[in-house]
């Protein structure tokens, strides 16, 4: 069971909600917990779900907790979504973020990271490759990072606070997961980035690309205020702006 009121975050309510009007649309073999039921009350909404045994997986995270999550994510990708599922299309859902490289080329130079700076152009290139790599028929959770993932030894993970849900391409979901699993660890997963690339028929190009977009969307989201009452937010999004531009460096070679 979850709470929160308008009181304590405005934003957070709206995401409940959010999260309860999606669960309305997600399959029935969701890997995850289904929406038991709902509550209004006031200014606060509670949402309540099946007890979950397990806990988020400890980080730095295990070799095998990340090929437990890439297999659960393997066995979504085949949860195909028609028309009838009403969840936005992830190039919907995605539009602002992946517009964030060329966002921010609209600011003074001088206030970008350098390296971002100095790469600008070729960064805005690889975001509008990323755009067109959005669209497909998969259940994307797309918000997949430790404290949304709970493991149980012996059980396929499940996944939780499905309020960012939308359909599109299933390579997003992996290559945002293995980004928060870089940022937890201190080290791109490249081993599991192979595999990944290879099980997903990707071109590794593409792969690129989607890490330079979320660092773009990061990189601006980590300028913005801290909404109230979260704290951990901004801080959050900026070590996953620096890990994923580190990341896209590291897969360019640009210096």
């Amino acid at each position: 069971m979850k709470a929160t009121s308008s009181g304590l975050n405005a934003y957070a309510r709206d995401l409940y909600l959010q999260e309860a009007r999606v669960h309305l649309s997600l399959p029935a073999e969701l890997t995850g917990p289904a929406l038991s039921w709902t509550l209004e009350w006031e200014n606060w909404v509670v949402l309540a779900f099946p007890v979950v045994p397990g806990g988020n997986p400890p980080t730095p995270w295990s070799t095998e907790d990340v090929d437990a999550v890439l297999r659960a994510l393997d066995a979504m990708r085949g949860q195909r979504l028609d028309a009838s599922y009403d969840l936005p299309e992830a190039d919907v859902h995605f539009a602002a973020a992946f517009e964030s490289w060329r966002s921010l080329s609209a600011l003074d130079i001088g206030v970008l990271h350098p390296w971002s700076a100095r790469w600008l152009d070729a960064l805005i290139d690889l975001e509008q490759r990323a755009v067109k790599l959005l669209r497909g028929s998969q259940l994307l959770h797309a918000d997949l990072r430790s404290d949304n993932i709970i493991v149980t030894p012996g059980r396929p993970p499940v996944f939780v606070d499905w309020a960012y849900a939308c359909r599109g391409n299933a390579l997003v979901d992996v290559v945002y997961f293995l980004l928060s699993v870089a940022a937890d660890n201190g080290t791109a997963p490249e081993d599991a980035t192979r595999r990944i690339t290879s099980d997903y028929a990707a071109n590794p190009e593409d792969v690129t690309a989607i890490i330079a977009g979320f660092a773009g969307w990061f990189s601006s989201m980590a300028r913005q205020p801290s909404p109230v009452g979260l704290p951990t937010l901004r801080p959050f999004q900026a070590r996953m702006a620096e890990t994923a531009r580190a990341w896209t460096e590291q897969r360019t070679g640009w210096r």
